[in-house]
């Protein structure tokens, strides 16, 4: 004789059983689009976002590039003076030309000159980063002259500029609102904002 408990629990059985047997456990294809759609969706802001973190490092890193230039120009030229070479270090910024944002020289006159021209000797010409270019500078030239080092800013004519702080602005190229700029006072302080 079967109990009445365990007739139900097989009766339960048999319920559950028929109900899965129904019931497809394969996806629909409403169901497979939908999932696909978000995986696509989801994929394609990523890839914008690391895209444009990609530009905003490279703006980053092109004006902490140019401010260790600065920096290392600025030491050249003291350690110049422990040497007895006197030799005046600078930095010369170019709009103009597209292979190269700025050069590193170093020369003997402690005057505003051509760097390419007379006796300035060019140790390095910078090439800008992918997506960042120079937008705007208010001098041309920034010369150090030991001992100090003396600062002294340079226009486009090679004319001495009485301006503190000089500006350096680097801008994204795909998007000119997002800049970063270098400043460089008199006295030799070199920050960036």
């Amino acid at each position: 004789m079967i109990s009445k408990s365990k007739t139900m629990n097989i009766y339960i059985f048999q319920r559950i059983s028929k109900y899965f047997q129904c019931k497809s456990l394969a996806f629909t294809l409403i169901e497979m689009l939908v999932t696909l759609s978000i995986v696509t969706l989801l994929t394609v802001m990523v890839i914008g976002y690391s895209r444009r973190s990609e530009s905003l490092t490279n703006l980053m890193r092109e004006t902490d590039r140019l401010i260790f230039n600065l920096r290392l120009v600025q030491n050249n030229s003291m350690l110049s003076v422990k040497d007895e070479r006197n030799n005046i270090w600078g930095i010369t910024f170019e709009d103009s030309n597209p292979n190269y944002i700025y050069r590193i020289f170093n020369q003997s006159p402690s005057q505003c000159v051509d760097p390419l021209g007379g006796s300035a000797h060019v140790s390095e010409f910078i090439k800008p980063l992918n997506n960042v270019f120079l937008k705007s500078t208010n001098v041309n030239q920034i010369i150090f002259i030991p001992p100090d080092p003396k600062i002294l800013f340079c226009g486009p004519n090679y004319e001495e500029l009485n301006v503190n702080p000089a500006e350096i602005t680097f801008c994204l190229a795909n998007n000119e609102n997002i800049c970063s700029t270098v400043y460089i006072t008199s006295s030799g302080l070199i920050y960036k904002k």
